[in-house]
């Protein structure tokens, strides 16, 4: 074992003694992501996302989990607008050539309602498509009720792919 590796051995060591069993639940469900297969973001790890495309429009589904909640146990406004946010920039970047992605430039974000339900999901669709940038909404849903409404502008930057 490396020096590495036995530090975080001693730490979970750590965690296990001071933590309750709902705390434990969280960190086990957060340590069940990171199995050894690779991923394009870290984000990825934490929230679980699974995402479809077809054409102009992109789907994202997750379940809720107590890392996703804010201190009154339910869905944490920040933790929505990342949702939008991942699905529609990810969704442009379907759309486009492999040796362009896009950034975030702005994004406007609604809340219609409390996330309390166990399965987070969204639609996103992009409405314009520029030389130089790409607007999107995205509709984010709680068990099939709308909680949340977003538009964001995508700009387009040059970004090699990965060798």
């Amino acid at each position: 074992m490396n020096d590495l590796q036995s530090a975080i051995d001693t730490k979970l060591k750590e965690i296990i003694e001071r933590n309750d069993a709902v705390e434990l639940a969280a960190i086990q469900q957060l340590l069940t992501h990171f199995d050894g297969r690779p991923t394009d973001t870290w984000m990825k790890k934490i929230y679980p996302f699974e995402m479809t495309f077809s054409g102009d429009s992109g789907y994202l589904q997750v379940q809720r989990t107590q890392l996703m909640n804010n201190s009154i146990g339910i869905l944490h406004g920040g933790i929505l607008m990342m949702i939008a946010d991942t699905l529609m920039g990810t969704l442009c970047n379907e759309v486009l050539p492999v040796t362009q992605r896009v950034v975030t430039h702005e994004m406007n974000t609604y809340f219609t309602k409390k996330g309390t339900g166990d399965l987070i999901t969204a639609t996103a669709e992009i409405l314009k498509k520029g030389a130089m940038t790409y607007l999107v909404s995205c509709h984010v849903y709680s068990d099939d009720e709308m909680i949340g409404y977003a538009t964001g502008s995508f700009f387009i930057i040059n970004h090699p792919p990965a060798q």
